[in-house]
Formats: C-alpha cells, sequence, structure tokens
C-alpha cells in the first residue's frame, strides 16, 4: 500500500504528541493529540490511524482516539507516592505499511496513589495598592475529595 499523492500527506518523519506529561487521580482523564511533521518540520496530516497502547492497562485505559482514562479503582496495588504509565502512539512509515516499520512518540502519566492523595504547590499572592506592590508565597495543597 503506498500513500496518496495528495500533497498534505508528505513524509512523515517525526511524530509528536501533546502533552508529553500529565499528573492525574483516579478517575481522570487526558487526551493526548499526536501530530506529524516532516523533515522541514512542516505539519502532515495523517492518512493511517494513530495506535496507542498503555504501558499499565490494569490503571489506564487509552481509546482508539487517545483519549487516557485513569480506572476509578486500581485493582493493582500501588505503592506509596505515584505510579509511572507511559503511553506509545505509533503510526505507519511512509511507504513500509506492509513492512510494519513505524514512527513513535511516548507521553509519561504520573497517577497519584490515592484518591485521597494531594499534589503539594506553591501559590503567589500580589496585593496592589498605593505604593508598591506587596507579594508572598504560600505553600497550599491540592487533592481530590471523596
Amino acid at each position: 500500500m503506498s500513500f496518496p499523492e495528495n500533497p498534505r500527506y508528505g513524509v512523515a518523519t517525526t511524530l509528536t504528541v501533546t502533552p508529553a506529561s500529565s499528573i492525574l487521580i483516579w478517575g481522570a482523564t487526558v487526551q493526548l493529540t499526536p501530530a506529524l511533521s516532516d523533515s522541514a518540520g512542516t505539519p502532515v496530516d495523517a492518512s493511517q490511524p494513530f495506535v496507542y497502547k498503555s504501558s499499565n492497562t490494569a490503571l489506564v485505559n487509552v481509546s482508539d482516539t487517545g483519549l487516557c482514562t485513569v480506572v476509578d479503582e486500581p485493582t493493582e496495588a500501588l505503592a506509596p507516592g505515584a505510579a509511572q504509565v507511559t503511553v506509545t502512539i505509533t503510526y505507519p512509515w511512509a511507504g513500509s505499511i506492509s513492512t510494519g516499520a513505524t514512527i513513535s512518540a511516548e507521553a509519561t502519566l504520573t497517577v497519584l496513589a490515592s484518591p485521597s492523595e494531594s499534589v503539594p504547590i506553591n501559590l503567589l499572592f500580589i496585593r496592589g495598592g498605593p505604593g508598591a506592590p506587596v507579594s508572598s508565597k504560600c505553600p497550599a495543597r491540592v487533592s481530590k475529595n471523596i
């Protein structure tokens, strides 16, 4: 099978994915968006479907469109902290569909080990008014309540 002569379907040499990494909690989703480009960096339209594969399907499911969903209650025990799941996106390399050669990209999903686990963040408050603004850093935590 060969690629169409349509100029929109150039020879894809690079596959990138957005976002390349994400932090998720149980039941959360993230949409992965792949993009193809040629050797000059020019975007190339996909003429074949992308293939998505999760390194841990007991924890993260991936649809045919790249929607990643963390299961509500993992069947496997997670170590304290977080688990890393890699989602690999592949695309048939131009002219080689019959040989199975592909180009690929990966996204790393970090899944928090507990739905009530929190993530530390720093908030920056800036208060303005007459004179110089006053700012202060304040530690905070973001968490999912169940």
